[in-house]
């Protein structure tokens, strides 16, 4: 829906910044990546991540706002760094 659409833009840079520049991830024992993961790896494990936390959700609404989180951010995937910052 467009307000969730709207909320996700607000924070993209937030939602991507990992995704994007591993040096950003401050604490390695609190994340899902690893300082030798490259972008494509970190995509995989974020999409594997969300993939589990949206088949284990059991609240309706809490799934439905994974999923958009999880596909908003994957739409991302194929861009390179250079096109997501030109875009933000």
């Amino acid at each position: 829906d467009q307000k969730t659409r709207t909320i996700l833009e607000t924070y993209r840079n937030f939602l991507l910044e990992p995704l994007e520049d591993g040096e950003t991830i401050l604490d390695y024992d609190e994340s899902l990546y690893t300082p030798d993961m490259s972008r494509t790896e970190r995509y995989q494990a974020f999409r594997s991540s969300m993939d589990q936390r949206v088949s284990s959700s059991k609240n309706p609404n809490a799934k439905k706002v994974l999923q958009a989180m999880r596909d908003f951010v994957l739409e991302f995937e194929n861009n390179d760094q250079s096109d997501a910052a030109a875009s933000s």
